[in-house]
């Protein structure tokens, strides 16, 4: 449908009317109104709307099961309809005899206005009703009745019954239209114009519009163009004639209210609204003058009925002058715990002013507040700057002031300078203070408080007479035609006529009075302003004495601030405190103060849950500072969580060191801090008095305690030092005690690969380490090759374990020139040798050849028993297995050195012939012993092309000039077999035999004339943690080569 418009004339001879006039009262006996016109609205979508007033049952002769009557209807007559209210008090709409028949669901007879809608929508199918702007509960119906055209008039107040159920009740603003509202149009702009605006006879789709404003006759005039006017009947023009509702409306606190006024004019010319007064709180702003939309802005907080007066003109006349209501319905603020806003004054015309007198002259008083004051330069606040008035009524007669001067220093000004007092303390630092302005006349002193403590302010020997003020005072100025206007932020500002402390010691015990915010009924409390309002131009007073302030010239986005005012407590050692919690509600409901997390040290208990008065205990030497979270309840609602600290100064103690328990991994570094402290909070040292022995202990910060400590490489077990403590006159010592724990760390597998020949039965070698030190590891196949078998041997590999004061005696009968020696090795000191013909690192006449390690290089060294040549390279990571090979070409004069398949050191030029007069010695001989373990060492009499050592290394078994093979795991007792043809045999010399080893035997056989490649898969595992690499397969499928073994270090 088309939104509701309004069309108008231009001239007139009749007032408007303002508001809604007069209504229809309607016995319930025998009175109607007859229609003079069919309605139109049978075969399209419709709208019907009302205002009803319907008494209580028991009151103005209407009976407890009494129908109340037919709004509209035509009833009997065919092709009929009707809109009432049943006995029950619900409405109940029937068409076309009763093919729909529908009830509500509320009960209107409570002697209120209710505005009604009818509303049949062909769109959807459907039938709505709604009650004061609700979509009420209908029984269930399927359609929207039958569309017909109704031959016979309507009647309004009865139908065409014989006996027909006539309207208990008033009615007024009757309107009818032949378009539908849907539930998704009535916005609230909709909803507030059908409850309030009136439409012009030119509205699109008004078919009828009774005002029943008559006021007399018999006549009801049709203020729509149909100009279906009704006749009373049966109606008393006396009696029938009322008054009707008067405009009010209802809106929920802090919350803009849009709204429509109503009034009309008889003659359908242009009507302008107008606002003439405005509430009392709060403001309406005429947002439309033709349609009378309002917009009302409320006060933050406030809630309770304020009214407006306003009318409207046709140009010519005006209407009466209308008060309307506006009924602003309480919600529940939120309680603030600490401080929520607070108002910041500009310095140049910033100030509020009160609503009353303050009663403060003539006895003793207090003044509190919180203030924060901008450093000179910044904040517009300049040097030699008044920082201007907190609080005064000066030069009224008679006056005082309380201010802050050109010094950033508190100043105050009573009776016209009979006393002016100053402070000591410059304010102006940006921060937050507290300030306590007592007047003691009992003692005849001012004090003044900042931060608790009390100021120094120049000598005087009385309170100043006593005085009743007759002028009001302002905060953030005085009543001088050129006043100090305060420059900074003001917060919390209570008036008190008693003299207070904000600080009291008694024996161990500290109260603190400075984050005290009373209740409104609160004992000689004068006024509260908690500057939590956030908005707007009045400051409320939280007491009960009301004595609001108004803010001048300050601007609403600039004025208030967030406060953020630290909640924090300070006490000494070993004392008790007692402190408030600070908690506001603007609705000034009761409040409930609770503790949400304890202190890590000491104790906090609530001594009164309704002003927020707690005690604390810190345990016994404790120094410091603590912090703990609280919130405060209305019983509805919770305040945020704050959380507040407590410094706790220290006592004169000595220092304390105490006992440590460190657990950190194997082959990992520890950093910490030395536990110890003094609750004098003297600079304490930190020195070591006995280092560990099984690490290296750093102290990187002496003053801090921090330390850094780094176990033995691959150290399992536990390991202490002990450490002082000393502020320089006294001293304690204490243990740290460290376990060092053993990390698991997962096994390693190798993919590999190696060539077998069809049928023929290949043994080879899997290969799989763990980094962890004495670790067996377990094989499994994982998968099974696709064209061939394969089998773990269930024989155990082992290699052998040098502890340096061993080695394995190969005699000296081999004789070569050239050479290529190569084995597995896992290194555990880097300054060894792993295996050497002569005496290990000896001289040039001591020994033929030697490959050891010196520190941080590994070495291979050829001597002709004068002279020799050394290669040199990285030593290898210790503790983990790699593949070492060196070659000699004696004719190439080229000596080589391979670590896992990578050249690391070469010489082309080495020309010392190899003499062969001494005796192979696996593990080094005389000195220089290997610690570690060794397996799979091989010794060729000629130097292996780079081809061949990619092979051996890969997995191939290389056979030429293969002169000695030790497998490690052919040994018996201290004999080591040598698994070459000429079996040279080598001597144990008690050499432990160690099941850690890099390979594993294994089986296979080629079962396929389909594939020249296969796979399988194998785990490597630890018992806990495992590894999967893959072997993959060539398959000779001619049958040439024999099968060979291999593994590949990856």
């Amino acid at each position: 449908m088309s939104s509701l418009q309004f069309g108008f004339s231009q001239s007139s001879a009749f007032a408007p009317v303002a508001g809604y006039g007069t209504a229809l009262s309607f016995d319930g006996d025998d009175d109607f109104v007859q229609l003079s016109s069919a309605l139109s609205i049978g075969n399209t979508s419709s709208t019907i709307t009302a205002r009803v007033k319907i008494p209580e049952v028991g009151s103005d002769g209407l009976d407890q099961w009494e129908e109340v009557g037919v709004i509209l209807g035509n009833y009997p007559d065919s092709l009929n309809a009707r809109w009432s209210v049943d006995s029950y008090g619900r409405v109940r709409l029937q068409w076309n005899n009763d093919e729909i028949n529908l009830t509500g669901s509320t009960d209107l007879r409570d002697n209120t206005w209710h505005h009604l809608a009818f509303v049949r929508e062909l769109i959807t199918g459907q039938f709505y009703v709604y009650i004061d702007g609700e979509n009420e509960v209908l029984t269930s119906h399927a359609s929207a009745g039958s569309n017909f055209t109704f031959n016979t008039l309507h009647r309004i107040g009865a139908d065409n019954s014989s006996n027909p159920n006539n309207f208990h009740g008033v009615i007024d603003e009757l309107q009818i239209w032949n378009v539908g509202l849907l539930p998704n149009m009535l916005n609230d702009s909709l909803i507030q114009q059908l409850f309030y605006a009136i439409p012009t006879p030119y509205a699109p789709g008004l078919i009828g519009n009774w005002h029943m404003d008559s006021g007399s006759g018999t006549l009801l005039i049709d203020g729509s163009l149909g100009s279906n006017n009704g006749t009373l009947i049966n109606m008393e023009d006396s009696t029938s004639w009322v008054s009707s509702l008067s405009v009010s409306f209802a809106e929920s606190e802090d919350t803009d209210l849009i709204a429509f006024l109503p009034a009309y004019d008889i003659d359908n010319v242009l009507l302008s609204f107008s606002v003439e007064s405005q509430p009392s709180h709060g403001t309406v702003e005429m947002a439309n003058a033709t349609t009378g939309k309002i917009i009302y802005s409320p006060q933050q907080n406030f809630n309770g009925t304020v009214s407006f007066n306003w009318k409207v003109t046709d140009g010519v006349t005006d209407s009466d002058i209308q008060s309307t209501d506006i009924h602003i319905l309480p919600i529940n603020d939120n309680p603030t715990a600490g401080y929520g806003t607070a108002l910041s004054f500009d310095g140049d015309d910033d100030f509020l002013q009160l609503s009353s007198l303050l009663d403060i002259g003539s006895s003793s008083s207090t003044i509190t507040a919180w203030v924060k004051i901008p450093e000179v330069g910044s904040g517009g606040l300049q040097e030699g700057e008044e920082v201007g008035v907190l609080l005064g009524n000066y030069p009224s007669s008679p006056n005082s002031r309380w201010s802050i001067d050109n010094n950033g220093k508190i100043r105050l000004l009573w009776n016209n300078g009979q006393l002016n007092l100053t402070g000591s303390t410059d304010l102006r630092d940006n921060t937050w203070h507290h300030l306590f302005l007592v007047r003691d006349v009992d003692n005849s002193k001012f004090f003044v408080y900042v931060d608790g403590e009390n100021e120094t302010i120049t000598g005087h020997d009385t309170a100043g007479d006593n005085l009743d003020f007759n002028t009001s005072h302002r905060i953030g100025s005085d009543n001088s035609p050129n006043p100090n206007n305060f420059h900074g932020s003001i917060d919390e500002l209570q008036i008190w006529n008693l003299s207070m402390e904000p600080t009291i010691i008694n024996n161990s015990t500290i109260q603190q009075n400075s984050f005290f915010m009373p209740s409104p009924n609160s004992t000689d409390l004068i006024a509260n302003w908690h500057m939590d309002e956030g908005r707007d131009s009045i400051l409320l007073d939280g007491s009960i004495n009301g004595n609001d302030a108004i803010l001048n010239n300050m601007e609403d986005s600039l004025a208030w601030t967030n406060s953020s005012i630290p909640v924090s407590y300070a006490m000494n050692e070993d004392m008790t405190l007692i402190a408030y919690l600070p908690g506001n509600d603007v609705d000034n409901d009761a409040l409930t103060f609770s503790i949400e997390s304890q202190p890590d040290n000491g104790v906090i208990e609530m001594q009164n849950e309704g002003n927020g008065s707690f005690i604390y205990n810190s345990e016994e030497d404790f120094n410091g500072t603590v912090s703990f979270t609280w919130k405060v309840s209305d019983g509805t609602a919770d305040s945020d969580i704050v959380s507040s600290a407590i410094s706790i100064a220290a006592i004169d103690d000595v220092p304390f060191a105490e006992d440590m328990n460190l657990i950190i991994n194997e082959n990992s570094e520890l950093a910490d801090t030395l536990s110890g402290y003094d609750v004098d909070g003297d600079t304490l040292l930190f020195t070591i008095f006995t280092d560990p022995t099984e690490g290296l202990l750093e102290v990187n910060d002496s003053l801090l305690g921090a330390f850094t400590y780094t176990p033995v490489e691959d150290y399992v077990g536990t390991d202490e030092f002990v450490y002082i403590i000393s502020d320089g006159q006294s001293s304690d010592t204490a243990t740290v005690y460290i376990i060092v724990s053993m990390v698991n760390y997962p096994p390693v597998a190798v993919n590999t690969h190696f060539t077998a020949e069809r049928n023929i039965m290949f043994s080879g070698m899997l290969l799989g380490s763990d980094p962890d030190a004495n670790v067996t590891v377990g094989y499994s196949i994982v998968t099974q090759p696709l064209y061939g078998a394969v089998e773990i041997s269930n024989e155990i590999n082992n290699s052998v374990q040098f502890s340096g004061s061993d080695n394995v005696y190969c005699g000296g009968s081999l004789q070569y020139e050239s050479m290529t020696v190569a084995f597995w090795a896992e290194p555990n000191h880097s300054e060894r040798s792993f295996i050497t013909r002569g005496s290990s690192q000896g001289s040039a006449n001591q020994r033929n050849w030697d490959i050891y390690s010196d520190g941080d290089e590994i070495l291979f060294s050829v001597s002709d028993g004068t002279d020799e040549n050394v290669l040199s390279a990285a030593h290898p990571e210790l503790g983990e297995w790699h593949y070492i090979v060196a070659t000699l070409d004696a004719v190439g004069d080229s000596m080589q050195l391979f670590i896992n398949n990578t050249k690391v050191g070469s010489n082309s030029s080495a020309t010392v012939d190899l003499a062969y007069n001494k005796s192979m010695f696996i593990g080094g001989s005389v000195n220089h012993k290997f610690i570690g373990r060794m397996d799979e060492v091989r010794l060729f009499n000629r130097s292996l092309s780079r081809n061949e050592i990619d092979k051996l290394y890969n997995g191939s078994q290389i056979s030429d000039g293969l002169l000695a093979y030790y497998r490690m795991n052919s040994s018996f007792g201290d004999t080591l077999y040598d698994s070459a043809e000429n079996s040279i045999n080598g001597v144990a010399n008690a050499s432990l035999w160690s099941s850690q080893t890099p390979v594993k035997d294994f089986t296979y056989i080629a079962t396929t004339n389909n594939s020249s490649v296969d796979s399988f898969y194998y785990s490597v595992s630890d018992g806990d943690l495992r590894d999967t690499s893959v072997v993959r397969i060539t398959i000779d499928l001619m049958g040439n080569n024999a099968p060979v073994g291999g593994y590949h270090t990856g």
